[in-house]
């Protein structure tokens, strides 16, 4: 049950933050919008029939631990919630929507920080989280962006010095000079930045 109380906290900590941002003005996390439910349903003179089947008259969240799962499913199921994923009738996942601060267009210097800002928010979250929710994890095509153009900017370092090195050998093996393969290098490092220092000043932003 504490994992329960847990949850219907989470909603507010994490959009108190500075990079996380409802979706909406009215927006609720699931787990707080089947909590009213329960509220409505306990005092209503006509409840749903999955109220009365699985909830155990239970007035708000936390709901007894035996028929919590069957409760919010029944729950979900009767409005059409697509947040809360089960199997064999045990939940395993509640997902709740948010907009991040950061546009999907920013820097990768803005989205970077935004993405390690959070990251840092949920690790210290996971630490207090009672078993069973401390393993949240967060995603965002904002962040699919930063990784992958992360990882190609460290592919394009690596593909330079690969190619310097195998340059440096073979001119070195063929020429016996390592005068001669120093300026080789020197002319095949130049090239390269020359090529990036002219994307960048046509506008290119080469990923940053």
């Amino acid at each position: 049950m504490a994992a329960q109380s847990f949850l219907v906290d989470f909603c507010d900590r994490w959009f108190d933050t500075d990079f996380a941002l409802r979706p909406s003005s009215d927006y609720q996390c699931p787990i707080n919008v089947f909590d009213e439910w329960l509220q409505q349903q306990s005092q209503s003179d006509l409840p749903d029939e999955g109220y009365t089947q699985h909830c155990g008259a239970a007035t708000s969240v936390p709901v007894a631990e035996d028929n919590f799962d069957a409760c919010i499913i029944a729950w979900s199921q009767s409005i059409g919630e697509r947040s809360i994923l089960q199997e064999n009738g045990v939940v395993r996942i509640i997902v709740t929507s948010t907009n991040f601060a950061a546009p999907w267009f920013s820097s990768m210097e803005v989205l970077g920080k935004e993405w390690r800002d959070s990251e840092k928010w949920l690790e210290t979250d996971r630490l207090h989280a009672p078993e069973g929710v401390n393993r949240m994890y967060h995603t965002s095509s904002n962040f699919w962006r930063y990784d992958t153009n992360e990882r190609l900017l460290q592919t394009a370092y690596g593909a330079g010095a690969i190619a310097l090195s195998f340059a440096a050998v073979i001119l070195l093996v063929s020429s016996r000079s390592f005068t001669l393969t120093l300026f080789s290098v020197l002319s095949i490092g130049y090239v390269l930045i020359a090529t990036i220092a002219c994307l960048v000043g046509l506008g290119w932003s080469l990923g940053l």
